[in-house]
């Protein structure tokens, strides 16, 4: 294998079983109560670990999870409090459009109870680093436009996007279909609450799916440090 070891667990790559796990966490997280349950497992350290993943489609979808969790305050306040700023920030200047806008969706969210002169500092962070080739403009507030649809989707998504292509057919294919979960995700069906709660386990020490990740740089704003 030329030097790299690769987990199969069934035959399946490991990194596919993260990925499917935490889209379908994604998907699921667009319900306020499924949202709930979520963070109560204590998944959010998890999520931030996974940020650092070198796999761009694991990079979208603990990305995307975020982006739904911090939906809360609590949450939101979660994502911060592990750490999450730096590998996001990081994530803005991905190739990866969709991984892009949803660190800048995260990051967006995460500031909304900061102090005004903090959220147009973060306006032209998330301006100059994500929209380079559509500029766009503050509204009254200051606060940069970025339109968090109903759905949750940040602004930018497209169904046809290739960055939302499924990893079924591999990741090194540049023409895949879309991700079966996307459809449903797109096709306006959300969960509901009627998921138990009782029995379910805490995810927060589930290391053995992140093993093999780089450790972050927590080097990586230090403007955001000055106000945090």
């Amino acid at each position: 294998m030329g030097g790299t070891q690769q987990q199969f667990v069934e035959g399946v790559r490991m990194e596919e079983i993260v990925e499917g796990c935490t889209g379908a966490l994604h998907i699921l997280a667009r319900d306020v109560h499924n949202r709930i349950v979520i963070r109560g497992l204590n998944t959010i350290p998890l999520f931030v670990q996974l940020l650092y993943s070198p796999i761009e489609n694991i990079q979208r979808v603990a990305a995307g999870v975020l982006c739904e969790l911090a939906q809360d305050k609590e949450a939101a306040e979660a994502i911060e409090a592990e750490g999450a700023t730096a590998p996001l920030t990081e994530l803005l200047h991905s190739r990866n459009e969709g991984v892009a806008t949803y660190a800048a969706a995260v990051l967006f969210r995460m500031s909304e109870d900061k102090p005004q002169d903090y959220k147009k500092r973060l306006s032209v962070e998330l301006t100059s680093s994500l929209f380079r080739t559509e500029p766009m403009t503050w509204n009254e507030t200051g606060d940069l436009g970025l339109d968090i649809g109903a759905q949750g989707e940040p602004l930018g998504y497209r169904p046809d996007d290739p960055s939302y292509r499924s990893f079924h057919s591999g990741y090194g294919q540049d023409t895949m279909g879309m991700d079966p979960m996307m459809e449903h995700d797109m096709g306006g069906h959300h969960p509901g609450a009627e998921y138990p709660v009782d029995g379910l386990p805490d995810l927060g020490h589930a290391q053995d799916l992140i093993d093999g990740l780089p450790p972050g740089d927590s080097n990586q704003l230090a403007w955001f440090d000055t106000d945090l």
